[in-house]
């Protein structure tokens, strides 16, 4: 099942928000309609390849259904976006976002950003990170582009 690139869209913009909110510097995250999502800032540009179909394996039979299809299509979006943010930052050495309460990476999960902490709580909505909760690190070196 291809991706609908307008809900890829909306979701890089929740995300380019949260970056807006939580780093310094300018910040801008699009979607190209050929699915490659542009991330850039005064460190650079990175551009990165999302699959333009779903990976029905990733999510159980029943998200399939009528009553959990556009949810599960929706967090699809969320999670190809958040994670490729992440993985373009990390080019630039940077880890994002991360729980200033509990030092620990924020990851997308039903539209949430959740630490991944032992804590194991929900931070905000995407789209609505603060700089109270979040920020970034610096690796010791940039990681590999993906």
């Amino acid at each position: 099942m291809q991706r609908d690139i307008e809900r890829l869209r909306r979701m890089a913009q929740l995300v380019e928000d949260d970056l807006r909110a939580t780093m310094p510097g300018t910040w801008k995250c699009d979607l190209r309609s050929d699915y490659v999502l542009v991330i850039g800032s005064e460190q650079g540009v990175a551009e990165l390849a999302i699959a333009e179909d779903v990976d029905r394996d990733n999510w159980p039979e029943e998200a399939w259904t009528a009553e959990y299809h556009d949810f599960t299509i929706d967090e699809d979006a969320n999670e190809a976006i958040a994670e490729a943010v992440q993985d373009a930052l990390g080019t630039w050495g940077l880890r994002w976002p991360i729980c200033r309460e509990h030092s620990a990476p924020l990851s997308p999960c039903s539209g949430v950003w959740a630490c991944s902490s032992a804590i194991a709580h929900d931070l905000a909505d995407v789209g609505a990170l603060s700089p109270q909760q979040a920020t970034a690190t610096h690796e010791t070196a940039p990681l590999q582009a993906p």
